[in-house]
Formats: structure tokens, sequence, C-alpha cells
């Protein structure tokens, strides 16, 4: 559940600014995400979320635990309430009539401004807490006034804390008052390859093939890289992590050990088999998203899988030598 403090504080952003930041939170996670207006000739409609977000991903992307195929179009509307007005329970029931088709009352989903872009799928980001069944409300709402779009899906503020605080740079810009200057930053990367010389130790052979996760320092104090998680999408269900740990006391492949200082301008590697991948159940229905990096004190930074790394981790065939 989001923080008191942070809840007010998106209260304060104001419709646009809250836009602004949420576009900017969408395009740090999902490549070929853009923020755009309706243009001169939209009307009574450019008064109000005149911004929307639209996502036409390059190649097979993953969307809150479906797998998007590339160029389907998503389209993204902003809802800002002052939670701390009227309630979170009232600004849900507030939403929730906006997607309900009544008597003269056309649906949001049924807007010429959404209608225009004709998405594949519709997402509605908004700083309200999202419950469980405000979500199979807003989907069933949206599904019956506009069934053209086939895929519904809501981003609430507890999404948006989490990706607030994985952003340094943003919570700092954003909420000054809360954060602060970014003290502790790390930068993710992962690239995949294979060893072509053996292990002095025998712990490996050429041809063993390998996903390396690097991790930079790019804060102003010493941090601790405490685990390393991989996040993935199996049979439409997304598992939030799957651990693939190092052996207690044993760090194959040359990888860096947990908790060991990483001072700032520093980078510290983590290696593991592919093989861990290509074996993980049910095979062929897996879908590698992200890798998560959490330090000591609880911040976690993330890199997504390139469609090249995914393929070849997941490649049964491939040659092993672990």
């Amino acid at each position: 559940m989001a923080t008191p403090a942070l809840i007010y504080a998106f209260d304060n952003l104001g419709p646009d600014r809250f836009a602004e930041l949420c576009g900017l939170l969408l395009a740090g996670r999902y490549k070929g995400f853009l923020l755009s207006g309706p243009g001169p000739d939209a009307g009574v409609d450019a008064e109000l979320d005149a911004i929307l977000g639209e996502w036409l991903p390059e190649e097979r992307s993953a969307l809150f635990g479906r797998l998007v195929p590339p160029a389907e179009r998503v389209l993204f509307q902003f809802k800002h309430k002052v939670t701390a007005r009227v309630g979170q329970a009232s600004s849900r029931s507030q939403l929730l009539r906006l997607y309900r088709a009544e008597g003269n009352r056309v649906s949001e989903v049924c807007k010429p401004l959404v209608v225009a872009k004709a998405p594949q799928a519709y997402v509605l980001v908004t700083n309200v807490e999202v419950s469980a069944s405000f979500r199979i409300a807003f989907q069933e709402a949206c599904r019956s006034a506009n069934p053209a779009i086939c895929h519904y899906q809501v981003i609430g503020i507890d999404e948006l804390e989490q990706w607030v605080r994985m952003d340094h740079l943003l919570r700092s810009q954003y909420f000054p008052a809360i954060f602060g200057p970014p003290r502790f930053d790390l930068h993710v990367k992962m690239h995949a390859g294979t060893f072509h010389t053996a292990s002095a130790t025998g712990g490996y052979g050429p041809g063993t093939r390998y996903l390396e996760v690097a991790v930079l320092n790019v804060g102003s104090e010493t941090s601790y890289v405490e685990r390393v998680d991989f996040r993935n999408i199996v049979d439409g269900e997304e598992r939030l992590a799957m651990e693939v740990p190092f052996p207690a006391g044993h760090h194959p492949l040359g990888s860096d050990p947990f908790r060991r200082p990483l001072p700032p301008g520093r980078k510290q590697s983590f290696r593991y088999f592919a093989s861990k991948f290509a074996s993980i159940e049910p095979k062929g229905r897996v879908f590698l998203v992200e890798a998560m990096v959490q330090d000591e004190i609880g911040n976690t930074y993330s890199a997504p899988f390139t469609e090249e790394v995914r393929q070849f981790l997941l490649d049964p065939h491939g040659s092993e030598g672990a």
C-alpha cells in the first residue's frame, strides 16, 4: 500500500504535472512510449484529459502479466484526483462513473479522442489506490461500453509509488521534500555470452553460456548489493520474482559476492549459467521480463531483458559446459 506521504504528494502534483511524471515513468519502462495531445480538431474533448500516452512496442513486451505483440497500440489515459479531499473510496466511485455508459453519459473509452486512436488495449493511469474489486468493475464497465478494445488495465498509486522509488532522479525531482537528492543509485545492465576458455578452478569449461548482470554505482555513497531476482511471465501469469541464487559460499563464473562494498563509480558483476533459464518449467511458455537488483536498504533497481538475450537464455539446445 502506498505511504501517506506519497499519496498527498501525488495529490499536490495537479493533472498536468501528474501526466508529465507518469509519461516519464512509462517511457523509462516501455521502449517506444510517447505522450501526445489531441490536436487542434479535437473540439471539446481537448479541454479535458488532453494528454494521452501511446505505445506501439517494437518487439514482444510485457505489460502487467500479459504479452503485448509488436505494433499493438496501447493507449494510456491519465486521471488525477485530490484523494485527501474526498477519500479513496469516493475517488474510486467517481472514476468508475466516468467509465460506465449510463443514460446520456458517454463512457471515457467511447470518447472521440479514444475511438480515433483505435487501440487494442487501454490503460487507465491514476493516483487513486486501486482495489481488486475496483479493477474488476473497471474492466467490466469498459468492456461493456467498448468491446472493440480487447484489453483493459489500470495502474494505480501503488504501482506508481514503486516506480518512483526505483527512479532515483525522478523521485528527487518531483518529490524533493520526501526523498532529497539521490545518494544511493545503481545502474543495471545485462548481456549474455559464451566463455571460450576453461576456468582455472575447473568450475566451467569452454562453451559455457552465461548471463551477466552488471551493477554500476552512479550514486554518491557506497552501496551493497543484497540480491538479484528475475521477474517473468509464465502462461500469462506474472511471477514477481524468480530468484536464481548462488550456492552458499560459491560464486560461479567469477561473480562478485553479494554484500561486498560497492563504492561510487565502481561496478560489480553477477553471472548466471544460461541453463538455469533454459530449464525453467513449463518449457516454452516463459517470457523473461526484467532483472531486479536490491540493495541492503531495500532500494530496487531493474533492467529489462532484450529479445536477443531472452532467446539466447531460453534456447535449450545451446552449448553448456557446466
